[in-house]
């Protein structure tokens, strides 16, 4: 039993190995991503059907501005792809350090703070006790984020 069981946790830990081989750790960011959009749009939804205010148009705008944040993470793929290909292609452009991705994963890390401060939300509707501390976490890291992103693009 011991040897099935290990065998387990070895193929896993080498699953999760080989999937940050091809991710890395932003692959992991947009993952993560992924599943708290699941989990927010989960948790929204028993929300408002133990409210009784659950309606389809209701989801169907959640739904769509999900797959609207999903655009808009590509688009901030995108961008970082444009820059890489200036820098690579116009000669005396140049950063002073190596660039492969910088726009992108600030955008996907503020979308993920996002989903998970309304994750918290919707339990808290749900009748689970508020941590006031993991709020303020989860708000001061977004507050960071954006004024990383706003030191990056001064207006």
């Amino acid at each position: 039993m011991e040897d099935k069981a290990l065998a387990f946790k070895a193929a896993i830990t080498a699953f999760f190995g080989a999937l940050t081989i091809v991710w890395g750790w932003f692959g992991w960011l947009v993952v993560g991503l992924l599943i708290a959009m699941t989990v927010d749009f989960l948790t929204g939804w028993i929300k408002a059907r133990n409210a009784g205010e659950w309606k389809s148009s209701t989801a169907k705008k959640g739904l769509g501005k999900k797959v609207a944040i999903l655009a808009i993470i590509g688009v901030a793929g995108i961008v970082d792809q444009i820059i890489s290909v200036l820098l690579i292609n116009i000669p005396g452009l140049t950063l002073p350090f190596t660039y492969s991705v910088l726009i992108c994963p600030i955008v996907v890390i503020w979308y993920l703070l996002a989903e998970l401060g309304s994750i918290i939300e919707n339990c808290v509707g749900l009748g689970a006790k508020e941590i006031p501390f993991l709020s303020r976490f989860i708000n001061m890291l977004k507050t960071t984020i954006e004024k990383a992103g706003d030191k990056i693009s001064p207006e």
